[in-house]
């Protein structure tokens, strides 16, 4: 159960991991856009919000999950 449980972390924490480095590389290139071309960033407020939800909420939402998952009998 401990493994499965150590398994468990690692995939989640790795996939956010991932997906919040995804997101800062999109802002990154679009911010270098506007610097190097001289154009408007082209980033819609969708992702901005979906962006942050993947930074933020779901990692604190993931770690209050799995605090209340401590279970010493496992």
């Amino acid at each position: 159960m401990q493994r499965r449980k150590r398994i468990l972390h690692l995939t989640l924490f790795v996939s956010i991991g991932l997906a919040s480095l995804a997101f800062l590389l999109y802002l990154f290139f679009q911010f270098g856009m506007t610097i190097f071309i001289f154009a408007t960033p082209d980033i819609p407020a969708y992702a901005i919000f979906f962006g942050l939800c993947l930074i933020i909420l779901i990692p604190m939402f993931l770690a209050i999950v799995l605090k209340g998952d401590d279970d010493p009998t496992d």
